[in-house]
């Protein structure tokens, strides 16, 4: 074989692979399509049911909004003017909006007959128990890196060092509830749930929203100085009819190996030498979970705004609490 015939076998096995390899990630791709019946934009469900919105600015779909769909699953046929009960998990693939979720078919513009889904789109995967593609998670999410959720307080705007951060009227809904469906971060589980000041209820909620997997999906909570029997009795306070205790006891029994429980007790907690944190937020956890789980570290010196300052803003010297999970208290301060 001559050597131009030998470079003319090479070119064509090149151009081959080529050929090969564009095919096989054209085929990989996801399907996208239009939407349609979103005048005014449609947030993200974070399950297949119209009772779970993500309600968060910007975090949805509009008119002009493409989007690629990754799997279908049924699911509730609630979407307001429609019996629709097919649901498919999409991202934003070009147009307005942001984010992924569920979107109901009801939206996509591609054809399909109702209860249908859209063409050339594969069933979600079933989960390990067996209840299909973990509502809010996503397909695949386990390989996802793990982020974290904040909750503000009211009347507060400030940066923090967590994944995403929601300002009060983002999580606080009405009748002791989360503000629509399980907020969500791009590209990463909730693994993490932090609070300072009356944000510690935002973890409470988003707990009490969540189902048996996404409770197990979070391996921490943090609680910067929640506060003590003033702040938990006042009115409009939930943190009676939240049930906090008993919420965390149930999240710290799905994972006992895994989940952990910090609260940072400066000194609002300590007003009442921490009597009202023991009553609403710890009564209902077990001895084993106080000692393997949970830890208390005695802040009673520090005022409410610095304990923020410290664990939780950007450039705070104890964000390892919230950036990497740490569970043991500062040098030199004690444990209760």
């Amino acid at each position: 074989m001559g050597l131009r015939t030998i470079r003319s076998v090479l070119l064509a096995m090149g151009l081959f692979v080529a050929i090969m390899v564009g095919a096989v990630s054209m085929a990989s791709a996801d399907p996208t399509f239009g939407v349609m019946n979103a005048s005014g934009g449609i947030y993200w469900r974070s399950a297949p049911d119209w009772n779970t919105a993500e309600a968060t600015a910007g975090n949805g779909f509009y008119p002009d909004t493409v989007i690629a769909v990754k799997c279908y699953q049924s699911g509730a046929g609630n979407v307001p003017g429609s019996a629709n009960t097919m649901w498919e998990l999409a991202s934003v693939a070009s147009g307005s909006g942001t984010g992924s979720g569920w979107i109901n078919e009801h939206f996509i513009n591609d054809g399909a007959p109702i209860n249908a889904p859209s063409p050339g789109v594969p069933p979600c995967p079933a989960t390990q128990s067996g209840g299909g593609v973990t509502p809010g998670g996503g397909v695949g999410t386990q390989s996802l890196p793990g982020g974290s959720l904040f909750f503000l307080p009211k009347d507060n705007n400030l940066q923090t060092a967590a994944s995403k951060t929601i300002t009060y009227p983002g999580w606080r809904g009405p009748n002791c509830k989360l503000n629509g469906g399980l907020p969500t971060i791009d590209g990463k589980r909730v693994t993490t749930l932090a609070g300072w000041s009356n944000g510690r209820l935002g973890p409470i909620y988003y707990l009490n929203a969540a189902n048996r997997d996404q409770r197990a999906q979070i391996k921490y909570v943090l609680l910067i100085d929640p506060g003590g029997t003033p702040q938990f009795t006042a009115q409009g306070s939930c943190d009676g009819s939240a049930r906090p205790s008993q919420v965390l006891n149930q999240w710290l029994a799905l994972e006992p190996k895994s989940s952990r429980l910090v609260i940072i007790a400066a000194r609002s907690t300590n007003n009442d030498k921490r009597v009202g944190l023991g009553k609403y937020y710890l009564k209902s956890l077990t001895k084993s979970q106080r000692s393997k789980q949970v830890l208390v570290c005695n802040e009673g010196n520090l005022p409410h705004r610095t304990a923020f300052d410290q664990f939780a803003a950007p450039s705070g010297a104890q964000t390892a609490f919230l950036k990497s999970r740490k569970f043991r208290c500062p040098y030199g301060v004690p444990t209760v």
